[in-house]
């Protein structure tokens, strides 16, 4: 029979038997995530039911957990988290409470990484206007607006913006780059 220990985990007092030092749940969560605290590597405290927790927790995944579905967009780039944010209670203190429902953590220069300077909360909108990939900025959707004002076709002002008529249609409509 193996010899049996207790989980290396901080704060686990259960026994193990396998080569891993770690007790079945840890295990399993390590095979899954990667790490044996199954997605919440980065606990360090009793802050999990704080509003602003689960954003954090999401930063911290997207930087350093190759097994999520978005970290080749951060982690994978580069991006990562300043150190005292690996702390949740950090994070916490610096951006408190998310200011209104469905707030986001949004880095005001997507080339850098996650720290005070670079991060305020922000709207879906104004988030989804601030990715690597939107190739429209506010002065081009103001230009855009005055040309469909002119009487410019939707089509003649996607290729002069490189976007889709699509895209064009949606700003003529309100439905995206509302004002």
């Amino acid at each position: 029979m193996a010899k049996q220990n207790i989980c290396e985990v901080d704060g686990c007092d259960k026994l193990t038997t396998n080569y891993n030092r770690l007790c079945g749940s840890h295990y399993a969560r390590k095979k899954r995530h990667g790490d044996p605290l199954g997605g919440n590597s980065y606990v360090t405290g009793s802050l999990r039911g704080h509003p602003s927790y689960g954003r954090w927790d999401a930063m911290m995944q997207r930087c350093y957990n190759e097994n999520t579905k978005w970290y080749h967009n951060y982690g994978g780039r580069g991006v990562t988290v300043c150190e005292a944010w690996h702390k949740s209670e950090n994070f916490i203190a610096d951006m408190g409470e998310p200011p209104f429902k469905g707030a986001t953590l949004e880095r005001l220069n997507n080339d850098l990484g996650y720290s005070p300077d670079n991060c305020v909360w922000a709207d879906r909108q104004t988030q989804t206007e601030n990715r690597r990939t939107t190739k429209l900025n506010r002065a081009s959707v103001e230009q855009i607006k005055q040309l469909i004002a002119e009487g410019v076709l939707l089509k003649d002002i996607a290729k002069k913006f490189g976007v889709s008529s699509s895209i064009i249609s949606n700003i003529k409509a309100g439905r995206i780059w509302k004002d």
